[in-house]
């Protein structure tokens, strides 16, 4: 029988190793690791929330292309219109009232010239002037002497006064433009590290110029400086003082020591008042004076009239005034003449016949100027000096007077049809105030009642300050004829630019073929219809050009659940151009349509397109586009913007100038502007 066999008991166990400690141990381990986990997961129950996320709002505020013939309706202008080919022109048509013939007698008007030349600058000879040179020895306290021919300079400062020989060509002068150049020989020994150059003036008592050696002028070498006398005023008695340092040394050979200074003027002085010997000088000048005729004159023989003449020399030196009129010739073919001495400060009065003479204009486009041509010669004055001034002048007053011809050949016919004293109003077209016309036709339609050729010469002033004169031959009429003449010419373009608000009209009709005289009788009449005519090739400055007026319906009923919770807005365009001008694009937003372009809640100026691309025709070839940009707007603004219950938009067009190139405008033409409105804001449930 097995023994039963009692458990041994360790006398070293205790508590910590009985079942209930381990037990117990477990549990609190797990539990402790249950409150560590729920503690790190951040266990809890929340309240359910409204979800969120960002939204978009986009307002579509302008989608419009603009084509010419909009944009011509828009100018709303009588006479623009697209032509056949595709081309704007822009036209005007005014029918002219009856004009009764009356006799052109063989004369013409009075003729007046008065013209003056002043002396101006005047170049004068430069002054010779002698080097003056000054010995070591002569420098008080410079040199120590030594044994022998020698000497010892120490580190020292020194002045030379040179007061240079009087200059005899001038007592004095004030130079426009001149130089002179000093120069210094330093044969002293020692070399002279730094020379400052002062010229004085001994009779004005004034400094003139100083300036600065750049380098030393060591011994042995000969340097200049260069300076400008421009503005100066000098006198003949002129100093050199030279401020010089020298670092010392020892010399030798002390008795043939020296520094020279010279004064070398440059080749001629300018100058505007003097008193000097002038030099020979000559003056011309000449001036144009237009015949009061309309008609061409190839010559005419002078049965009267005489010139007059006042001449005035204004200065102070004799002088020999040549007076030639070129277009006046004697029976010898001699162009008319007057030589005539002249004293200094004299005046006199020469009047001279013109019957026998003959003018022949060289001058074949009408109006013809007749010119006048001056030469006052003076010869030199040395050795004596003369006071001048560039304000002195030489003076003519001439006048063609009572001329009468007793023959005249040419484009000139003895009786003539006159347009006097009629004028037109002109609407100038919306936007169009400054351009400018490339091309230009002027069709005159002449009802011509008078069986004989006819020349036609019309003259228009516009209230842009510029005129205009045309001519042209008229075909023979009868009972039911008409002409038609037909000119073409740039200088029309340039008549009609800018456009002009109103045209004075004036001119005759000379019957004749503009090869031989006419005669009519002087109750005879022309009938005028004029035309003008341009293709809207045009050189453009800045024009501006209102479009019409859009509208956006905004409900109003939630939107400060946009507004109030705005994160960004934007507005975002593209333009796109078949114009050959570039421009800018203005866009306007408000409340009301009446105050939009004058008082707009938002405004976007000057969003900027480039001109297409032209041919060498300047006919656009392409289109030339921004691409889509974006301005930024702040919450204020959005708020401006769509809290409208009707948003008005609206766009003003500027055109860019062409900058002084001709483009031309065709019915293929337009311009396209796109933009939207996009609001980013936070879409929230709880809202």
């Amino acid at each position: 029988m097995a023994r039963r066999q009692k458990r041994r008991t360790d006398p070293s166990e205790g508590f910590g190793d009985s079942f209930l400690f381990k037990f117990g141990s477990k549990l609190f381990l797990s539990l402790a690791v249950a409150v560590a986990f729920l503690t790190l997961a951040q266990c809890t129950i929340k309240k359910p929330e409204s979800p969120q996320w960002n939204t978009r709002l986009t307002v579509p505020v302008v989608n419009r292309t603009y084509t010419m013939e909009e944009l011509i309706r828009k100018i709303d202008q009588e006479g623009l219109e697209i032509d056949s080919s595709g081309i704007v022109t822009y036209s005007i048509t005014e029918d002219l009232d009856t004009v009764q013939l009356e006799e052109d007698l063989l004369t013409t008007s009075d003729l007046s010239y008065v013209i003056s030349e002043q002396v101006g600058i005047v170049s004068l000879d430069p002054p010779d002037v002698d080097p003056v040179t000054i010995s070591l020895s002569s420098i008080s306290g410079l040199a120590s002497s030594l044994p022998g021919d020698s000497a010892n300079v120490v580190e020292t400062s020194f002045d030379l006064y040179n007061d240079m020989p009087t200059i005899t060509s001038f007592s004095q002068v004030t130079i426009s433009n001149g130089q002179v150049e000093v120069v210094v020989d330093n044969g002293l020994g020692i070399s002279l590290d730094t020379v400052i150059i002062e010229i004085f003036d001994i009779s004005n008592g004034w400094t003139i110029v100083t300036d600065t050696f750049p380098a030393p002028i060591v011994t042995g070498d000969t340097d200049s400086l260069l300076l400008s006398l421009d503005g100066k005023t000098i006198s003949n008695t002129l100093r050199v003082i030279s401020h010089c340092y020298t670092p010392g040394g020892l010399v030798d050979s002390v008795s043939s020591r020296y520094i020279s200074t010279e004064l070398v003027f440059a080749d001629s002085l300018e100058v505007t008042s003097a008193v000097a010997e002038v030099p020979a000088l000559t003056r011309s000048f000449s001036q144009q004076v237009a015949l009061d005729e309309s008609n061409r004159i190839d010559t005419a023989s002078l049965s009267d009239g005489s010139l007059n003449l006042t001449i005035v020399n204004g200065t102070n030196l004799d002088a020999n005034v040549t007076i030639t009129i070129p277009d006046i010739v004697s029976s010898g073919s001699q162009p008319l003449t007057i030589d005539q001495p002249i004293p200094a400060r004299q005046n006199t009065v020469v009047a001279v016949d013109l019957s026998g003479y003959r003018l022949i204009p060289s001058d074949v486009m009408v109006p013809q100027d007749i010119d006048i041509n001056v030469t006052a010669s003076v010869p030199g004055t040395a050795p004596q000096q003369v006071e001048i001034n560039q304000s002195d002048s030489f003076f003519v007053e001439a006048a063609l007077t009572s001329m009468t011809f007793s023959s005249v050949t040419g484009v000139f016919d003895a009786v003539t049809a006159s347009f006097e004293d009629l004028e037109q109003d002109i609407d100038v077209p919306t936007g169009f105030d400054s351009v400018q016309f490339a091309s230009a036709i002027l069709t005159l339609e002449i009802e011509n009642g008078i069986d004989m050729p006819g020349y036609l010469d019309i003259q228009l002033d516009g209230d842009n300050g510029k005129s205009l004169n045309f001519s042209g031959n008229i075909a023979p009429g009868g009972s039911d004829s008409t002409s038609l003449t037909v000119i073409s010419d740039s200088s029309v373009a340039d008549f009609l630019s800018p456009i002009p608000s109103h045209i004075d009209l004036s001119g005759s009709v000379t019957f004749g073929d503009g090869v031989y005289q006419g005669t009519i009788e002087g109750d005879d009449f022309v009938l005028a219809r004029v035309k003008i005519f341009a293709p809207l090739e045009l050189i453009i400055n800045e024009s501006r050009i209102e479009m019409d007026i859009e509208s956006e319906e905004i409900d109003q009923e939630d939107i400060d659940a946009i507004t109030d919770h705005i994160i960004e807005g934007r507005f975002i365009y593209n333009i796109i151009n078949h114009l050959p001008l570039g421009a800018y694009v203005n866009v306007f937003f408000g409340g009301d349509s009446a105050t939009l372009y004058s008082d707009p809640v938002k405004t976007f100026d000057s969003l900027f397109i480039t001109a297409a691309p032209v041919s060498a025709l300047g006919i656009v070839t392409d289109t030339a586009s921004t691409g889509y940009q974006e301005i930024y707007l702040d919450s204020a603004d959005v708020r401006r913007i769509l809290e409208n219950d009707t948003l008005y938009i609206g766009q003003e067009l500027v055109l860019e100038g062409s900058d002084g190139q001709s483009v031309k405008l065709t019915q293929d033409d337009y311009i396209t502007v796109i933009g939207r409105i996009e609001v980013e804001y936070r879409f929230d449930g709880e809202f």
